[in-house]
C-alpha cells in the first residue's frame, strides 16, 4: 500500500498512486498528479517516463537518470560519462563495474534496463544477466536479457553485493520494465551495488541470511 503520512517534502500532501515508484522503498520525495508531464529542469528525461503525467515538487530531492539507447546499441558507451564511469569491479572475480563519477542522490533512479525480450518459454536458455518480467498474478510474462552487449546498456555492468552493507541500489518494476533506484547517497569512487536475489546470490556463493 502507499504510504499514509506526509511525503516529508513540505508540502504536506502524499501520492496518490500506490504504483508510483517514489512510494517504494520510501516517501521522502512527493509527487502532484498535474496534466503535464516532467519538467526539465526538475528531472532528466528517462527513455521510458517513470511517472506518467506527473510534476515533482520543487523540493524533491529525486533525479531520474536515463540509460541511453542512441549509441550503436553499443553497453558500455551509453553510461552517462558525467555521473558515472566503467572500470574493473571492487568485488573479486566479478569482471567490470560501474563507479561514481560524482555524487549520486539517494532516491535517483536509473533505466530502463535494456536487453532483448523474449517469452517465458521454459525450454529457454536465461544468461546470468536475464530479469525476470511477471504478469498481475505473479507468474513469469517474460525475461530481458542483456548477455549481449551490443544489445543492451550499461545497466548490465552493474554487479551483486557480497554483502547488505555493501548495496547502495535497490530494483523495481514499472510499466513492464527495470529500474534501479539509489537507496544513499553514493559517494564518489564507489562501485554501484544492486541485489540480484536469493537464486543469483547462491550462485556466487553469498550469504542471503542478510539480504532481506
Amino acid at each position: 500500500s502507499c504510504c499514509s503520512s506526509g511525503c516529508g517534502c513540505g508540502c504536506g500532501s502524499c501520492c496518490d498512486s500506490c504504483c508510483d515508484p517514489c512510494c517504494d522503498p520510501c516517501c521522502t520525495p512527493c509527487c502532484v498528479r498535474k496534466k503535464t508531464t516532467v519538467t526539465k529542469t526538475v528531472c532528466y528525461r528517462p527513455v521510458v517516463k517513470i511517472v506518467k503525467k506527473t510534476v515533482c515538487c520543487k523540493t524533491c530531492p529525486r533525479v531520474i537518470y536515463p540509460a541511453l539507447t542512441n549509441v550503436n546499441f553499443y553497453a558500455a558507451a551509453t553510461a552517462p560519462a558525467d555521473i558515472v564511469y566503467i572500470s574493473q569491479s571492487s568485488l573479486p572475480n566479478a569482471g567490470l563495474g560501474v563507479f561514481a563519477r560524482r555524487v549520486i542522490a539517494r532516491l535517483s533512479f536509473f533505466g530502463p534496463y535494456d536487453g532483448h525480450r523474449y517469452g517465458a518459454n521454459p525450454l529457454q536458455k536465461t544468461s546470468i544477466y536475464s530479469w525476470q518480467i511477471p504478469d498481475q498474478t505473479g507468474q513469469i510474462k517474460y525475461y530481458v536479457d542483456a548477455i549481449d552487449p551490443n544489445k543492451s546498456n550499461w545497466l548490465r555492468y552493474i554487479n551483486c553485493p557480497n554483502t547488505l552493507r555493501q548495496q547502495n541500489l535497490i530494483s523495481f518494476i514499472y510499466h513492464n520494465y527495470i529500474f534501479y533506484l539509489a537507496i544513499r547517497n553514493i559517494p564518489v569512487g564507489e562501485e554501484l551495488l544492486v541485489y540480484y536475489g536469493h537464486s543469483y546470490a547462491k550462485k556466487l556463493g553469498i550469504d542471503t541470511t542478510q539480504f532481506p
